[in-house]
């Protein structure tokens, strides 16, 4: 009797009521039960597969050795503690994608390099569709060659993974081939190397966490649309859009600036803070200047940023422009700061450029087709720098402030034209002629460039000539006196 009480006490130990288990070491088990529950550890050498919700309370192991095995749970997979699974993994996949689990060392100081073993995440197929397979990549020892961009990967290679150095990616397909590093040599050491990451662990949060600190603006970002629009007068129009927060795709309707249940406010610095007021047109006289809002001057430019609200409103905003620009410097602008509100909740649109107090718009652009940059200036006197003399060499300066000017071409004076500077000096092969009447020359010095001598004279090259050595002649291109005069 007590032996057989004493059977019945060990297999009650192994197993309990509705399927539960306690701990044990499973050779291929097939378990149809409704909940098994597993409070110790679990260690499978074979194939493990559970057709129904599975609970372990600590630590999964699958395959051990030289026994790989695939652990397939048809159900809910709930572990509170860590779980090691070697071979393939069939639970959605979830959390875990291709790629190293941890950065590899290299080491190195020839043309020779170690590569430490890692664990990585890869598929056995291209396609994406077969499961992820958990492998070690054993260390290697890989030769490359001076002066040479490789590409450090790890190859699945049919189950037995290997480290490759490439000298192109195009065979890396992040599946059955992916990236660890790249790398450069300079001959004796590694002039280059960067990791490409722990890419297999958590590359889906880690690339969101990317987009919301680098992508658009706030993290918002337009994928189409927004196009902007002008009505009479002076009244925003923006194209129905389709923009990403996140992961959130949104889709806006197109919305008319001062419409049925449109709101609209312009944004603008009081006394250093943001506030903001209520519009019905794009602003054509202010500007900010990051402490308070200014009038523009006569003849510049306004510079109106277009925002369409991507929350819970349909409004239309617009942040002004930071400059009393030129239309040079209004096409050159880039996007200012932005307040709070705007940067976290709008999708940038454009941009609208505007004479002060005109009806209608000097430029109208979407950022879906603009890069807002630098911009050329098409009116040469919107340019800086114009009475600059070291950025004007070749001109001639018209008030003097020249002390000596060298003319490497012709000058044409019209009439009523003036020419003042304290030395002129001519080529020999350049002339200063006058067209009509009454041009004006202010020259306290003209000087020969060489010893050809100088020449004054009319249209037909009659009047005084100046030698080499000083004497002159009127009437005559020699001068053999100190004054020589033809015929007289």
């Amino acid at each position: 009797m007590k032996k057989y009480l004493f059977i019945f006490l060990c297999l009650l130990a192994t197993y309990s009521t509705a399927g539960q288990f306690n701990r044990g070491q499973i050779s291929e088990p097939y378990i149809d039960s409704a909940n098994p529950h597993f409070t110790g550890s679990l260690t499978v050498d074979g194939n493990a597969e559970f057709n129904s919700d599975v609970n372990i309370d600590h630590k999964v192991t699958v395959g051990s050795g030289t026994s790989t095995g695939n652990f397939t749970v048809s159900g809910t997979l709930l572990n509170t503690s860590s779980t090691t699974v070697y071979g393939s993994v069939d639970a959605n996949n979830v959390n875990v994608n291709e790629g190293v689990l941890t950065e590899v060392t290299i080491t190195g100081t020839t043309l020779y390099l170690t590569i430490s073993s890692v664990e990585a995440l890869f598929r056995s197929d291209t396609g994406f569709n077969s499961n992820l397979i958990r492998k070690t990549i054993p260390q290697a020892g890989i030769n490359l060659s001076a002066n040479t961009v490789y590409w450090l990967v790890a190859n699945y290679n049919s189950g037995n993974p290997v480290y490759q150095a490439l000298t192109s990616n195009t065979t890396i397909n992040n599946s059955t081939i992916i990236p660890v590093a790249r790398i450069s040599m300079d001959g004796t050491t590694m002039d280059y190397h960067i990791d490409y990451g722990t890419v297999g662990r958590s590359a889906a949060i880690r690339n969101f966490d990317r987009a919301m600190r680098i992508r658009g603006v706030g993290g918002i970002e337009r994928e189409s649309g927004f196009t902007l629009t002008e009505t009479a007068t002076r009244i925003v129009n923006v194209a129905a859009g389709v923009c990403w927060f996140g992961l959130d795709r949104i889709s806006t309707t197109a919305v008319v600036q001062n419409g049925a249940g449109i709101d609209s406010d312009m944004w603008y610095h009081q006394a250093g803070n943001w506030t903001k007021m209520t519009i019905s047109s794009y602003n054509v006289t202010n500007y900010d200047d990051g402490t308070d809002i200014q009038q523009v001057g006569a003849g510049k430019y306004v510079v109106n940023w277009i925002f369409r609200n991507i929350a819970n409103k349909e409004e239309v905003d617009i942040v002004l422009g930071t400059g009393n620009y030129n239309a040079g410097q209004a096409e050159a602008s880039t996007l200012p700061a932005l307040p709070p509100e705007v940067q976290n909740f709008y999708v940038l649109c454009g941009r609208i450029i505007v004479l002060r107090n005109a009806s209608s718009a000097y430029a109208i652009e979407s950022a879906i087709n603009t890069v807002f940059q630098t911009a050329a200036v098409s009116d040469h006197g919107d340019l800086s720098g114009l009475t600059d003399p070291v950025d004007h060499l070749w001109a001639v300066a018209n008030d003097g402030s020249r002390t000596a000017q060298t003319i490497l071409g012709n000058i044409t004076l019209s009439a009523g034209s003036v020419l003042e500077t304290p030395k002129l000096n001519v080529t020999s092969t350049a002339t200063v002629t006058t067209s009509l009447t009454s041009p004006i020359v202010y020259v306290a010095s003209v000087t020969a460039n060489n010893t050809a001598g100088l020449m004054l004279g009319d249209d037909a090259n009659n009047g005084i000539f100046i030698n080499d050595g000083g004497n002159v002649s009127i009437g005559k291109k020699s001068a053999e006196l100190f004054l020589d005069i033809e015929g007289g």
